[in-house]
């Protein structure tokens, strides 16, 4: 049997290490300390150190066209730390609720329909950072930039009513939180 040790870049091993030492200190001064939030935390940077190098081994799967096989690979999972999600503000207002952007107009006139208004672009941002964190992801899929998930389910909205929405996320190479690429209603599914 043969195990996948992933590489980690030097500028990411002090947090890491930081958060054990952390563990490891607070149980000396009390054994009985709740760490379980810092077990949880450390639980996720290993999910997140092993599951990229999992996802590119791509054992027994037979490769697509464009020889990657992990594209449009399956898996169901919560997205990575999704507590550190990224939504920027562009993303809101230049796209998502820009009724002028030639893709994002669509888009823009979905979500108005449910109260996100670009002067509170902050609210369907968290709207968005809620749903990442709510759901499952779908889909995810090795691209040429990072890891891109897909993540489906009820979108929390200042109307009170909750549509279906597909939000998709990317966690680019060394970063360690995935951002959101883009959201869209179950008719352009």
């Amino acid at each position: 049997m043969s195990f996948l040790t992933p590489t980690m870049a030097p500028k990411n091993r002090k947090p890491r290490k930081q958060l054990v030492d952390l563990l490891f200190a607070g149980k000396r001064l009390d054994p009985n300390a709740d760490v379980t939030a810092l077990e949880r935390e450390i639980d996720q940077l290993v999910y997140d150190l092993y599951l990229p190098a999992a996802l590119r081994s791509g054992a027994g799967r037979r490769p697509d066209a464009g020889g990657n096989p992990n594209r449009g690979r399956r898996r169901q999972m919560k997205l990575p730390n999704p507590h550190k999600l990224v939504v920027e503000r562009e993303k809101i207002v230049d796209y998502l609720l820009n009724p002028t952007h030639r893709y994002g107009e669509s888009k823009a006139r979905f979500f108005s329909r449910f109260g996100f208004r670009v002067e509170e672009w902050e609210q369907l941002a968290d709207a968005f950072r809620e749903h990442g964190r709510s759901h499952e992801s779908a889909q995810t899929r090795e691209s040429d930039f990072g890891l891109r998930y897909a993540v489906e389910g009820d979108l929390n909205t200042p109307s009170g009513r909750h549509p279906q929405v597909r939000t998709v996320w990317q966690l680019d190479e060394g970063e360690v939180a995935p951002r959101l690429i883009t959201a869209y209603p179950p008719e352009d599914l």
